[in-house]
């Protein structure tokens, strides 16, 4: 008899495993399993204007400009609803499918956006103030123009989208996969972005001011006159890193890695200008 074989018998004949093997499966089912909006997700303790607007959205598939402020709307699909300039404050879509949806100009402050697929949405001109998007998928999102100060994005995957122009102070990236993800312009002031990766990032502009940028990957990135100053980037990684015309004055770079292979042309750094490869 093979060890697998055996092993699997040995699991099946015993009835206490078999329970809680069974248990593990519907707990698991019930918790991974989405489901569409139906009348059954409008609760009575909502207003009347939320009711109308809920039957709305669940017989056309849209609703602009209407309102679901603190509406619980977690574990549900929503994929490529458009709810473009709605009122969503301290709405809950925690687990939920939102990829492809239109949520521009749409208001999401302290909204709870927790392990929320969002790729490819439309975000742009979105108020995602102080939001958790803690474990979010929102690649090839477009977020042109969001305001994200203080949101939470620990661990999103933010691969090819679109931040350009979006004010994201003190806005928390650690751990976030920012690759080939264009910030141009974009107000990362006090941003935290320990050990983010920023690889091909597109930062043209960009304002950095007092960020965090511990252990941050900017390999290849495009940091053309960002303003990195007092920046705190120790052991960041610099490599083919192009730093034309950018200002890192008063910068952390203790246990950097790479600079050797950056661009720098008109580069402040604490101890000058360096024009190494003008």
């Amino acid at each position: 008899m093979s060890k697998k074989r055996y092993r699997t018998e040995l699991i099946f004949n015993r009835p206490f495993y078999v329970f809680f093997f069974l248990i593990f499966l519907i707990i698991y089912s019930c918790e991974s399993k989405l489901t569409e909006l139906s009348e059954s997700d409008i609760s009575d303790n909502y207003a009347e204007t939320i009711k109308n607007d809920m039957k709305k959205l669940i017989t056309t598939g849209q609703c602009t400009a209407c309102v679901f402020n603190s509406i619980n709307l977690s574990k549900r699909s929503l994929q490529g609803k458009n709810l473009s300039s709605s009122k969503f404050i301290k709405a809950n879509f925690a687990h939920s499918n939102l990829s492809n949806i239109n949520l521009s100009r749409a208001n999401l402050t302290s909204s709870n956006l927790i392990n929320v697929n969002m790729a490819n949405a439309n975000l742009a001109g979105a108020n995602l103030t102080g939001a958790n998007l803690t474990g979010s998928n929102l690649e090839g999102a477009n977020l042109t123009g969001a305001n994200l100060t203080g949101a939470n994005l620990t661990g999103a995957n933010l691969t090819e989208s679109k931040v350009a122009w979006g004010t994201l102070i003190e806005v928390n990236l650690s751990k976030t996969n920012l690759t080939r993800a264009s910030l141009a312009s974009a107000n990362l002031e006090k941003a935290i972005m320990i050990d983010a990766n920023l690889s091909d990032a597109f930062m043209k502009e960009v304002n950095l001011t007092s960020a965090i940028l511990k252990g941050a990957n900017l390999e290849r990135a495009n940091l053309y006159f960002a303003n990195l100053k007092k920046a705190m980037m120790v052991g960041a990684n610099f490599r083919e890193t192009y730093l034309r015309e950018a200002n890192l004055e008063g910068a952390s770079l203790e246990n950097i890695k790479n600079l050797d292979s950056a661009i720098k042309c008109k580069t402040i750094f604490p101890w000058g200008e360096d024009n190494s490869t003008c």
